[in-house]
């Protein structure tokens, strides 16, 4: 059977390369659509898991001790190291990324590579404002009322326009979720930002205490009207106490997860259109290959028919060859993004590679494969194998 499969492939190379183009490509196109949907909704998918109508929100916990909130089952929280740099006038903050964050909100670089845990050096991404890949940079924050002296290095280059897990310092009534961190475009802000994690910060010698800012307070479900009410009036003490703005400024968390519902369902609108495309597009595709496929094959299928081969067995062969085709298709698709992914060779293309894009994958490879079988059987039943050497006769 295999000795059958290489040389019917082998005999039919410039087809089988074709189909492996089409599907690498429609592969591509499925990959970068969903890497489009996902980094569109990825704040959501990573505060949705914190913020719902139960929610308490703190704009800046300082010195606040969680002790005193009953009934918290999580909460979520940027992490700032408010630093310094005599070199540096404008640098605003180091950003701590711990592992959740950094999985949902991993920033997009224009140059260099992210921070490695396992370097003797300090790493730090830094904003597009003058760094480059190479840079060391001596920052400075306080300790017991001292100065504490750190030289980092820049690993990468953070590229402008996007989401950063840092506070935005907003406070109106009729902000949204997204308002809560910054979209950080140097040419607006004139400040610099360096992002890092924790596993870096580690690495000071003397002990580092960051600032919280945009706390969300995630409560058990059965938490009490009256524990809720304790546990409001606790950050409304501590921030009249603290002299900070109070939460009343900012919508409720119920009206904040209304906002943030009505956020993504119109995000998902916009993508109708485009999706229809892309199932189209692939289901063209889909069609295209089978139909050439099967057409191309009829002839060589009823030769097999007639030398022993039963129908079964014939259907097996052509799915087995689209397999072939499709798994070379998967390991070029992989190839290929993971090199623009790394070098950006046709620019900043939104291409990763994750379990998602993986299971469309192979949820195309099975569609195309079972269909192959499908229409290679349905032919085989409709004709004789003399009918078939008839009218592929040339």
């Amino acid at each position: 059977m295999f000795k059958v499969l290489i040389g019917d492939y082998i005999k039919n190379i410039w087809y089988n390369l074709i189909t492996v183009a089409i599907i690498t490509a429609t592969f591509i196109v499925s990959t970068i659509y969903i890497s489009n949907i996902m980094t569109e909704t990825r704040m959501y998918r990573l505060v949705s898991s914190y913020l719902n109508e139960d929610s308490l929100l703190m704009r800046w916990k300082m010195h606040f001790d969680d002790s005193t909130l009953t009934n918290v089952e999580d909460s979520l929280m940027t992490k700032e190291l408010l630093c310094y740099s005599y070199a540096i006038p404008n640098l605003r903050t180091v950003a701590i990324y711990d592992e959740e964050v950094m999985q949902y909100m991993k920033p997009r670089l224009s140059d260099g590579r992210y921070v490695r845990d396992g370097s003797s050096e300090i790493e730090v991404l830094a904003s597009d404002s003058g760094f480059k890949v190479g840079d060391t940079v001596t920052i400075c924050y306080m300790y017991s009322e001292k100065e504490v002296f750190v030289e980092v290095k820049v690993v990468g280059i953070i590229a402008d326009g996007q989401k950063l897990f840092i506070s935005s310092g907003k406070s109106s009534y009729d902000m949204n979720y997204d308002d809560l961190y910054l979209t950080y475009n140097y040419e607006q802000t004139k400040e610099c930002v360096f992002i890092t994690t924790q596993e870096q910060l580690d690495k000071f010698k003397t002990p580092v205490s960051y600032d919280n800012f945009w706390c969300i307070y995630k409560m058990n479900s059965g938490i009490s009207e009256e524990e809720r009410y304790v546990n409001q009036m606790n950050i409304s003490d501590f921030e009249s106490e603290y002299g900070l703005p109070t939460s009343a400024i900012v919508p409720s968390a119920s009206k904040l997860t209304e906002r943030m519902n009505e956020s993504l369902n119109n995000t998902l609108l916009k993508y109708i259109p485009l999706t229809i495309g892309v199932v189209v597009l692939v289901l063209v595709c889909v069609v295209g290959i089978i139909s050439i496929k099967v057409a191309k094959s009829m002839k060589y299928y009823a030769i097999m028919h007639i030398c022993g081969m039963n129908s079964q067995k014939t259907v097996g062969l052509s799915g087995l060859e689209m397999f072939v085709n499709c798994f070379i298709a998967v390991l070029f698709s992989i190839s290929l993004m993971t090199v623009q992914n790394e070098y950006g060779i046709v620019g900043t293309i939104n291409c990763e590679i994750g379990v998602i894009h993986i299971l469309v994958m192979f949820a195309i490879s099975v569609t195309i494969i079972l269909t192959t079988m499908l229409v290679t059987n349905a032919t085989m039943k409709e004709s004789t194998t003399m009918e078939i050497l008839r009218d592929t006769a040339y």
